[in-house]
């Protein structure tokens, strides 16, 4: 969008820092009361999700995530000037219930 430059009132040095972008503040806004009204429904189209596929309702809940919570940055851990080791990390589910899928991973503590 151009400014005017026959307005003297137009801001030509843009929105100051730390004020929020008005479009965006809605958008969050209008996400927030979709999902806060619909927090019943969600949960009965998570478990149909999962029921199918458990990974893809994990991916949906992460998915949500995104809108409400903030990411956050990633940390390279050190030990007295030592760089981080790469590694992996493991992420188990407990369940009562066993895996639909015969062919799931399972951690051989688990079920």
């Amino acid at each position: 969008m151009d400014i005017d430059p026959h307005n003297p009132n137009a801001n030509r040095r843009g929105r100051p820092p730390g004020v929020p972008n008005k479009v965006t503040t809605r958008i969050r806004d209008a996400f927030a009361l979709l999902v806060s009204e619909n927090l019943d429904n969600l949960s009965i189209w998570l478990a149909a999700v999962a029921e199918k596929d458990p990974l893809a309702a994990l991916r949906v809940i992460t998915d949500l995530a995104e809108f409400s919570i903030p990411k956050l940055a990633r940390s390279e851990i050190s030990h007295e000037g030592v760089a981080a080791i790469p590694g992996e990390v493991m992420v188990v589910i407990h369940s009562k219930d066993p895996p639909k899928d015969p062919g799931a991973v399972q951690h051989p503590e688990v079920g």
